[in-house]
């Protein structure tokens, strides 16, 4: 269970390093080459992350726990970039800002330093109708990464916050958006490779357009059984309802 508690203590201590990091970090003599996987790309990368990432994951032993860490040291000091412009990871930490792939770059080439096996994910999410009215999907990447637990699921930049007006917010809870159990995350996260989905059965283009915007629970909390809220979603009854209640998406992103 995850609990505020220890969401506390971590980012304490991430703090502490995000105080000195300026100063640990420095360029090497070579780039580090790009990274090409099965449907994503890392840009290649001139700086050596190495002391970085091991001040932030301090003690942690476990995969899982190092990959929390660096999750809240973005959450915490990387904001969303409005521009579009900020991509690479490099970029990312010399602006402190980035767009999503910036933020999944990131947290790969800390990552990598410390042992954590990361892959990008590229698809199409879907926003809640109070920060974007037309219902538009929007291209964004996320991250799957390898743990003792399984590959879970990670999204360091609905982790990191929103804007409110010109001001970001950063989230609360950050921790809603590490680890999400699959079945809630595709109510909101639709891979263009199903099989990123991570569900047994996956769900079809044409099935996450039906589906109503609805985020994890707030960890520890987990009002009901996320496979069953799933399947109640996808009840064509409740779908009906739900187009009679004018509840439409557009798929023109789909075009």
């Amino acid at each position: 269970m995850k609990s505020r508690k220890t969401y506390l203590t971590i980012l304490l201590l991430l703090c502490l390093a995000g105080t000195a990091a300026g100063q640990w970090l420095q360029p090497t003599p070579g780039r580090k080459r790009a990274v090409y996987g099965v449907g994503y790309y890392v840009s290649p990368s001139s700086y050596d992350y190495s002391t970085l990432a091991r001040s932030i994951v301090g003690s942690a032993t476990t995969d899982y726990e190092k990959a929390q860490r660096i999750y809240l040291w973005l959450c915490d000091n990387i904001t969303y970039d409005r521009s579009g412009q900020i991509r690479s990871a490099d970029e990312t930490y010399q602006r402190r800002t980035a767009v999503c792939q910036g933020y999944c770059e990131l947290f790969y080439r800390l990552g990598e330093t410390v042992g954590v096996k990361t892959r990008l994910v590229y698809g199409k999410c879907r926003r809640p109708a109070s920060s974007d009215p037309s219902g538009h999907l929007q291209d964004h990447v996320w991250l799957s990464v390898a743990t003792e637990k399984g590959d879970i699921l990670v999204d360091p930049t609905w982790g990191a916050g929103f804007y409110r007006g010109g001001d970001f917010v950063r989230q609360t809870v950050p921790l809603r958006w590490f680890d999400v159990d699959p079945s809630w995350f595709v109510f909101t996260h639709l891979p263009d490779n199903s099989r990123r989905q991570h569900l047994a059965e996956t769900i079809s283009d044409a099935d996450f357009l039906r589906l109503p915007f609805v985020a994890p629970p707030v960890p520890p909390e987990e009002a009901e059984d996320p496979h069953e809220a799933l399947q109640r979603a996808l009840d064509p009854l409740n779908v009906k309802m739900r187009e009679c209640e004018n509840v439409k998406m557009d798929t023109t992103a789909y075009d």
